[in-house]
């Protein structure tokens, strides 16, 4: 840990497909406090359609990390997301467009990590 303190800020991370799941790895790794994952819902997936994770869901839970799939982001979801109290959300292709009222919440805001070139 470094003395900035930027390790003590309290990160919550938004995202689905297993393209970003290194950079959920790397915050676990830099040792960041992580308050949440929150992720798609499992979906059916394969022959059987049996309800399948998202890696982000399933690396989440490897790493011990609390995981929240809410089918809506609504004002009970809003309300929630309070209670984690997150310094900075780390965004990378959850798969919604998030509210106002919700990206407002972070004290440092959302940082959205886009794949493209």
């Amino acid at each position: 840990m470094s003395d900035t303190g930027i390790e003590e800020t309290t990160i919550v991370f938004f995202g689905t497909p297993k393209y970003v799941q290194p950079v959920l790895q790397g915050l676990v790794d830099a040792g960041y406090s992580i308050a949440g994952v929150v992720t798609q819902p499992d979906r059916p997936s394969g022959r059987g359609n049996k309800s399948t994770p998202s890696p982000i869901k399933q690396l989440a839970l490897d790493c011990d990390l609390s995981v929240y799939t809410p089918e809506k982001i609504n004002a009970d979801f809003v309300t929630f997301f309070k209670t984690l109290n997150p310094d900075l959300v780390v965004l990378a292709a959850y798969g919604l467009i998030l509210p106002q009222e919700l990206l407002a919440i972070p004290r440092f805001g959302f940082l959205n990590i886009h794949p493209s070139l």
